[in-house]
């Protein structure tokens, strides 16, 4: 796996060394010679899940900046005028609605935002974007401090995080041929 079609040379290399480091975990974690115990493994797991989930969200960030074009809106109300006060938390209103173009500062945006707009703008599809989704429930499973029980990462869990990674590196290599073409 090659990041030769992310142009950003400072995101390249960090996808690098992301992957770098998971091909070592992955090495150690297969390597007979330890004897792992089912929680040191499960913590290697996790461990690449986390380089993997982060590999995702640099590629999905770039591609973002990269094909992100429709403008958010909002609206707003001007000229609020209180036609009835139905009581103190409750009013009817009237006034003027104007429709206002929301600036989308892409670098601001956590993982399950940069999903939601791609799929919400149909720029991927809601199977990967489902995907993508589970990947992020399984790298927040990272927080110590909202768990409730002993968190198991098993080995169906990181060959799903490795094959949604394949996924969405095989799309965005055919969508970026398309793009620079």
């Amino acid at each position: 796996m090659t990041f030769d079609f992310i142009k950003n040379n400072i995101l390249k290399q960090n996808l690098e060394i992301s992957l770098d480091h998971i091909i070592i975990l992955a090495t150690i974690a297969k390597d007979k010679n330890y004897n792992f115990s089912e929680i040191s493994k499960s913590s290697l797991r996790q461990s690449i899940i986390i380089h993997s989930a982060s590999i995702i969200e640099g590629l999905l960030f770039d591609y973002i900046d990269l094909i992100y074009l429709d403008p958010e809106y909002k609206w707003k109300l001007k000229s609020k005028k209180v036609l009835y006060k139905i009581s103190d938390t409750l009013e009817i209103v009237g006034g003027e609605y104007h429709r206002e173009q929301i600036k989308v500062d892409t670098k601001t945006l956590n993982i399950i935002q940069l999903i939601q707009i791609l799929t919400k703008n149909n720029y991927i599809s809601k199977n990967l974007s489902h995907n993508l989704d589970k990947v992020r429930i399984l790298r927040n499973g990272q927080h110590l401090g909202a768990r409730d029980m002993i968190q198991n990462f098993s080995e169906k869990d990181l060959t799903f995080t490795i094959q949604t990674l394949k996924e969405l590196y095989i799309f965005l290599q055919k969508e970026y041929s398309k793009i620079n073409q």
